[in-house]
């Protein structure tokens, strides 16, 4: 049983992020193998402006639109609200991850373990969301980080899909309102203790 919702939640939270990590993972993997052989799932390179009413603000997240796509002959394709998207300053990024040669010079190098940790991570591109649902990529508004825009973002930058969190959000969303919830003691398992374990075989 548990002492609490709050309780609860703390258990499930964490077990809600895991599953929406492995569920990009997995749409992220398979469509990978895709990307030269299909134009609507291609990365494609954009041109970004900030929203006007996020450069002065001092919240954590601000949205950038997609102004215009400079890839030739790309093929448009539509988004969902909560898609996740990777933004990405250079396009070489793309394909020498897909090679798997992204970090191949780091690992020559055998860079020392006494390094600062700040020389060792390379931040090369941003995670967003889509802010709305849009059928074509120009128009499109994405939610980033502000710390990270600030550090890589460019006005122009290359746009990679790697899958839909609408799923996990529903069940997070879910696991936030349960405690309005008629049967929620049974859940926490307070209204279950008096069933002695015979009685419930």
């Amino acid at each position: 049983t548990f002492d609490s919702y709050r309780q609860y939640c703390a258990l499930w939270a964490p077990l809600c992020l895991e599953e929406a990590r492995a569920q990009l993972l997995s749409e992220a993997i398979s469509d990978i193998p895709y990307w030269r052989s299909k134009p609507d799932k291609s990365p494609i390179k954009v041109v970004l402006q900030p929203l006007k009413k996020d450069l002065d603000g001092s919240s954590e997240n601000m949205g950038v639109q997609v102004k215009n796509v400079l890839t030739d002959n790309y093929k448009d394709r539509s988004f969902i609200a909560n898609d996740i998207v990777l933004l990405l300053k250079k396009e070489s990024y793309v394909w020498d991850a897909f090679k798997g040669n992204l970090f191949k010079e780091d690992v020559a190098a055998q860079k020392p373990s006494s390094m600062p940790a700040t020389d060792k991570c390379k931040v090369l591109g941003i995670v967003g969301h889509i802010e709305y649902t849009r059928r074509s990529i120009e128009g499109i508004t994405i939610q980033v980080s502000r710390k990270l825009w600030s550090q890589i973002g460019s006005q122009e930058m290359t746009l990679v899909r790697l899958g839909s969190n609408i799923t996990a959000l529903r069940e997070f969303t879910a696991l936030c309102r349960m405690d309005s919830i008629p049967l929620l003691d049974y859940i926490l398992g307070s209204k279950m203790s008096h069933y002695s374990p015979e009685r419930l075989k």
